[in-house]
């Protein structure tokens, strides 16, 4: 039987102080095809003013656009967030199979310095 799958949740960045949420979906290149990966914002107390993608690309000018789309880096695809999720999960398994292997190893009394003579 399979277990059932939870939802998890990565963090992809962390929003300083002045820093920008949602224009990496603002498609400022109307030529391009964007397809932007779901992400949301988790305020933990942080004041946020919300503006419309509309709102914003009608009162915004062309240098800002510009320097905006040369600015903003969009987030990682799904496949991306999940391969890089998959890769940390398997790195602190390995990390953790590494430390219970040398505390079984030290504890067994094979970890002794081993005495050499040289005989001349």
């Amino acid at each position: 039987t399979q277990q059932p799958q939870h939802p998890v949740f990565v963090q992809i960045e962390l929003l300083k102080p002045k820093d920008v949420f949602g224009l990496d979906q603002v498609n400022f290149n109307s030529n391009l095809d964007s397809n932007p990966p779901s992400v949301s914002l988790v305020s933990l107390g942080a004041e946020c003013i919300m503006l419309s993608k509309a709102f914003f690309m009608k009162h915004t000018n062309d240098h800002n656009k510009q320097r905006f789309s040369e600015i903003i880096q969009p987030y990682p695809d799904e496949e991306t967030l999940q391969d890089s999720l998959q890769t940390k999960v398997n790195w602190e398994l390995y990390k953790r199979s590494l430390i219970v292997k040398s505390m079984a190893h030290k504890h067994s009394g094979l970890n002794r310095p081993q005495l050499t003579t040289n005989l001349l």
